[in-house]
């Protein structure tokens, strides 16, 4: 799909579904929203193989094997209903109430999603979806603007500005006859003793083979 029109379907989706979260909002029959609501009741289902022994008013101390203990050893949990935590950490980082929990608030009778994070709430949830996105016309509703299209100003860099450009490693040689190469234009060294590309005269063998020839002639010699 072209970026514009992905861009394009993008927004209509993201304003049709602003839209319906707004509308389905006023509609909760609960302090929180049907999905929220779901993931309440499925631990408020649990909160039965636990036992809630009160410590204080709003205290408990919550015992049973529950499903995900595998020991046949009852598990104990502190629950604080006032300060919305329990051992097990869930309550803390879900903002949702444990099994542990509501066991402790069916035993005082409070409801249920009193005890929901705030975030959960409708009044937070109308206000993320508060913003609208608006609707734009069509292309063919556009104002047509005959204005041309000017080239950026021109800024001067510091220091002296170039003459020439950087050629690059692939551009052509230069056209024989010129005095000056590319910077990318390498020609093959050739060397001025036996007129042989490849090596300079300081590595060239013959001058090598000479230079040993006549070390071993003075040697002969002394």
């Amino acid at each position: 799909m072209p970026i514009l029109g992905l861009l394009e379907d993008m927004r209509i989706n993201s304003m049709i579904r602003h839209a319906n979260r707004r509308c389905a909002g006023p509609r909760w029959k609960s302090k929180v929203g049907p999905r929220i609501e779901k993931i309440m009741k499925k631990n408020a289902d649990r909160s039965h193989e636990y036992t809630p022994l009160e410590s204080s008013h709003l205290r408990f101390q919550v015992q049973g094997k529950g499903v995900a203990c595998q020991s046949g050893v009852n598990s104990l949990h502190d629950v604080d209903l006032q300060a919305r935590s329990c051992t097990c950490r869930r309550w803390e980082l879900s903002g949702l109430p444990c099994p542990h929990a509501f066991a402790a608030i069916f035993s005082k009778g409070y409801r249920l999603d009193d005890f929901a994070d705030e975030s959960f709430s409708l009044k937070n949830y109308m206000l993320a979806y508060e913003p609208a996105i608006n609707p734009i016309p069509g292309v063919d509703e556009w104002e047509v603007v005959e204005r041309p299209i000017l080239p950026p100003r021109y800024t001067r860099g510091p220091g002296r500005p170039k003459l020439l450009r950087n050629k690059e490693p692939g551009e052509q040689a230069p056209p024989p006859g010129t005095t000056k190469l590319s910077r990318s234009y390498h020609k093959s060294i050739t060397c001025s003793v036996c007129k042989k590309d490849g090596h300079n005269k300081r590595t060239c063998p013959r001058r090598q083979q000479q230079g040993n020839d006549s070390q071993a002639g003075v040697r002969l010699l002394c």
